[in-house]
């Protein structure tokens, strides 16, 4: 790039060459070829051998800070309209010269926090999967975002072979409150009522409540509640009742 161009961007607040960037990220894993222009990692979501996962990502930059400044200011949803279009064009352009063609999943994170407002008054209940996260080492769900916002969240398993092969409730329990900032008292009502209403259930299930079914747990002695999500990996459950009965071991 010549000096010109550079000085140019540099009085426009922003790197050229994207040093900051690099420095920012210089601890980071960088996956199997640390030089391409996207990261590629093993296949963790299939397990195969022969295949690998390939990530980008874009829209944090001097653009998508102007576009989100226009849009507080004017209110004018079509600005992001721009921002998308160069963020597909440019990302895809990047994964075509690592080699990818099809099978493209794009996410989009812009007005998420507006997305958060929309839920408040619905009956849609959030819902967290702490354990992909621990599996596949991705960012885990803002929790305490959520909730300061008003909204309640579940925690649930997603138990399955590709992203989370663990059905441990317990350890899904502990990941919250350790990684998701969430209180013991907020993980376990997460992970009970406020999943029994997810499943439009909890009429029947999620609390200790007359009229409702008598599945429960107990416990060995604890000197806290907090036991339960501080020990993780331990067992400290020693009974398990389903409608009432002691499920056997």
């Amino acid at each position: 790039m010549s000096e010109l161009s550079s000085d140019r961007y540099l009085f426009r607040g922003v790197s050229a060459q994207k040093e900051d960037v690099h420095n920012a990220i210089k601890n980071i894993n960088k996956g199997l070829f640390p030089k391409a222009f996207c990261k590629i990692v093993p296949d963790h979501l299939t397990g195969s051998e022969e295949h690998c996962l390939v990530m980008h990502a874009d829209g944090a930059g001097t653009k998508s800070s102007l576009a989100y400044a226009y849009w507080k200011e004017t209110g004018d949803l079509s600005v992001w309209k721009g921002v998308a279009q160069d963020a597909l064009i440019m990302n895809i352009d990047d994964l075509l010269c690592v080699g990818v063609s099809q099978d493209i999943l794009l996410s989009s994170t812009i007005g998420r926090n507006k997305n958060m407002d929309a839920l408040k008054g619905s009956k849609t209940m959030p819902v967290a999967l702490p354990g992909c996260s621990f599996f596949l080492g991705i960012p885990y769900t803002p929790a305490r975002k959520i909730i300061d916002a008003g909204l309640p969240l579940t925690l649930a398993s997603d138990y399955n072979p590709g992203s989370a092969p663990s059905g441990n409730m317990n350890f899904v329990v502990s990941l919250a409150s350790i990684k998701m900032e969430m209180t013991p008292e907020e993980a376990i009502n997460a992970a009970t009522i406020n999943g029994a209403y997810a499943m439009n259930l909890e009429q029947e299930v999620g609390s200790i409540t007359v009229g409702k079914k008598a599945n429960f747990m107990v416990t060995k002695k604890l000197s806290s509640p907090t036991v339960i999500t501080y020990a993780f990996g331990s067992n400290n459950i020693e009974q398990i009742y389903i409608n009432g009965n002691l499920l056997d071991d």
